[in-house]
């Protein structure tokens, strides 16, 4: 089976992971459901938004920016383990 994916555009993703960056930061998502409700009247797939945050690349973008403005081993540890889906 063949799951196709449409993703929001590239400045809608970068918008997307910092409100969820902010998100976790402040403990607030309004503005991340926001983004994600947008995408999806827009006609992105849920599939693709779910793929971009547990892709890898993903992950990683997070991690650097959060251990940018933190210096906590609890950053380190969110983000140390891949997520899999099997």
């Amino acid at each position: 089976m063949n799951l196709i994916i449409k993703l929001p555009p590239k400045e809608e993703r970068e918008s997307m992971v910092t409100a969820w960056i902010e998100g976790l930061k402040h403990g607030n998502y309004d503005r991340f459901e926001d983004e994600v409700e947008s995408s999806l009247q827009s006609g992105c797939s849920h599939h693709g938004i779910t793929c971009l945050f547990l892709h890898e690349m993903t992950t990683k973008v997070v991690r650097s920016r959060l251990s940018e403005q933190y210096d906590s081993p609890w950053v380190d540890a969110a983000f140390g383990s891949p997520i899999c889906l099997n």
